[in-house]
């Protein structure tokens, strides 16, 4: 899979284009390094702002210090691995271990250049995400036309007609993260029925009896929930796509 990876700016408060903080001249200069870009000012947005930003990400805080914090702590609850830079208006000794203590990896100072900053990106990135683990990850795949599910190791497990549907749709959506409504749509049409309103409570039972089915057969999934907007396949994973 080819590394696209994506810079996640939390930008709350009001401002020009990204916020009172950075300048406006930061994004088009991240992207000139080969960063895609994508804004969020809302702190409950970020779950499913990261989730679409797919598999490779870097979290840029640019908020207060308490905001900085306060959203560092929160996202370290779904997504434990996830690199996090805080921007910091000093060096305060006080401040950047209250900022680290919160879940951020690095800070960044404020006022430093877009290359200074994408230069801590790339740290942080190489850290979260190194070259030989991602390629010495264990590869799930699908195989028999999406009915089975094969495990690291060789395990094979048969599929339901939901269980396959819904795989499919996950491990074919970028960076293998899916909505609770495109997941839904998916189960749904593979049954053959329009969609009424299928909300997360229902996809969570079809996922934790396809958890207990593999748990019984040894193998632990590699599923995540992102809270308030869908789920992740956190493994890499081989899949032709499915042929109906």
């Amino acid at each position: 899979m080819e590394f696209h990876p994506t810079i996640v700016l939390f930008i709350p408060g009001h401002g020009g284009p990204l916020g009172a903080q950075l300048p406006s001249d930061v994004e088009p200069g991240l992207r000139e390094c080969g960063f895609v870009v994508r804004a969020c000012r809302d702190l409950l947005r970020l779950p499913g702002g990261l989730a679409e930003a797919g598999a490779m990400a870097c979290l840029v805080l640019d908020g207060t210090p308490n905001q900085n914090c306060q959203a560092a702590s929160y996202v370290r609850t779904f997504e434990p691995g996830l690199g996090i830079v805080a921007m910091v208006p000093s060096l305060n000794e006080n401040l950047l271990m209250q900022v680290l203590r919160s879940g951020a990896d690095a800070y960044c100072p404020r006022g430093v250049t877009v290359m200074f900053l994408a230069t801590v990106v790339s740290t942080v990135l190489r850290r979260a995400y190194p070259p030989d683990a991602r390629e010495a990850a264990p590869g799930w795949s699908l195989e028999e036309q999406g009915w089975v599910l094969v495990c690291p190791g060789g395990l094979a497990v048969a599929l339901t007609t939901g269980e396959r549907a819904f795989l499919d749709a996950l491990l074919n959506a970028p960076g293998m993260r899916a909505s609770h409504g495109d997941l839904a749509a998916a189960v749904d049409a593979a049954y053959g029925v329009a969609a009424e309103g299928r909300g997360g409570r229902q996809l969570g039972l079809l996922v934790s009896r396809m958890r207990k089915k593999f748990h019984a057969r040894g193998a632990v999934m590699p599923l995540r929930s992102v809270r308030g907007w869908g789920y992740m396949f956190a493994q890499g994973a081989r899949l032709p796509r499915v042929v109906n």
